[in-house]
């Protein structure tokens, strides 16, 4: 498996068939072992919550959304 990862414009241009070859997979998707296999290589596929600074907390509670700095 090629390790290396791609942005979503890289299959812009390709069919369906060429992006599952790419990703090597099927309409059926993956199996069990392969899902557990890219897990523990790339991780959960899930986005993670930025925590706000304190200045981005102050400007949401005060709803002043322009900050002179």
């Amino acid at each position: 498996m090629d390790l290396k990862l791609r942005s979503t414009s890289d299959f812009k241009d390709l069919s369906l068939e060429e992006s599952l070859q790419r990703l090597e997979t099927s309409r059926d998707g993956l199996t069990q072992t392969e899902a557990i296999k890219r897990i523990a290589i790339f991780g959960y596929n899930e986005i993670t919550k930025k925590s706000e600074t304190l200045l981005m907390k102050f400007c949401s509670a005060t709803g002043d959304h322009a900050v002179a700095v």
